[in-house]
């Protein structure tokens, strides 16, 4: 490839992300500093996060704030792909005190805890084997969907999967919130699950009882 073929941020990303890719982080890191002023390339925020990711998987994840100040100063804002992708490197360095830093930027640049940022919070305490962690983190997650009852219920389907079951109250509170947005198959899905973990099964059956009945 030419001199001139880059010109583009586009051209940039790609050869970014094709050294990400084949894990040279070190050229990354360089590319990403000579090119822009080589070549007057502006770069944007898929260059930021590649390089955010880079940093992240090389074990260098306390180098992105010097990232996030460049991104500031260019007026470039960070999105839920570039938190998550921190929140993934501090968590595999362990270092908790950044992990918490993360989630304050999060709420600082109004950016919200979605389902994928969870699930790599999640993803990565589990990589680490502290499950009880990750499964306290799950429950927090089904609980902060609030009305968001379809996500809940993919979380509370990813904690059944590990064999981690929510208790009595967050799970009648999943079931009536199906009821309410008319996803019933699914409550009583749900509620058959649990007949089956539980011995106390007569507070299930009372519930299902209680379900809508097909038309």
């Amino acid at each position: 490839m030419g001199e001139g073929d880059f010109r583009t941020v586009k051209s940039l990303n790609a050869l970014l992300f094709a050294c990400l890719i084949g894990k040279k982080y070190d050229e990354v890191k360089s590319i990403f500093v000579e090119f822009p002023k080589r070549y007057g390339i502006q770069c944007n925020l898929d260059t930021f996060n590649t390089v955010i990711k880079a940093f992240s998987e090389s074990g260098n994840t306390s180098s992105v704030y010097s990232i996030l100040a460049e991104m500031d100063r260019k007026r470039i804002e960070p999105n839920a792909t570039t938190f998550s992708t921190m929140l993934a490197g501090f968590y595999k360095e362990e270092k908790d005190k950044d992990v918490g830093n993360v989630l304050v930027l999060m709420k600082q640049h109004g950016v919200k805890l979605g389902l994928s940022t969870y699930n790599i919070r999640i993803q990565s305490l589990c990589k680490l084997n502290k499950s009880g962690e990750a499964k306290a983190l799950l429950f927090e997650e089904m609980l902060a969907r609030g009305g968001d009852f379809e996500n809940a219920l993919r979380a509370c389907k990813v904690s059944m999967l590990k064999q981690w079951f929510p208790n009595f109250a967050t799970m009648k509170m999943l079931v009536d919130g199906l009821v309410s947005i008319s996803k019933v198959e699914e409550a009583r899905e749900l509620v058959g699950k649990m007949k089956e973990r539980f011995t106390k099964v007569d507070m299930w059956k009372e519930i299902e009882e209680g379900l809508p009945q097909p038309q």
